[in-house]
């Protein structure tokens, strides 16, 4: 028997000029950014 748990969060993507770069950000976890190149890339950093 697995004790898988799985955990759903809200992520927010957006384009940052100043970083020119995709940023993600998790509103649940405070403080928790990364980014990306790429809109999918900043995803999967995620």
């Amino acid at each position: 028997m697995n004790n898988i748990t799985t955990y759903k969060y809200e992520i927010i993507i957006y384009w940052s000029e100043i970083d020119e770069a995709f940023i993600a950000e998790i509103p649940e976890l405070a403080g928790y950014m990364v980014n990306g190149k790429t809109y999918f890339e900043a995803l999967e950093s995620a």
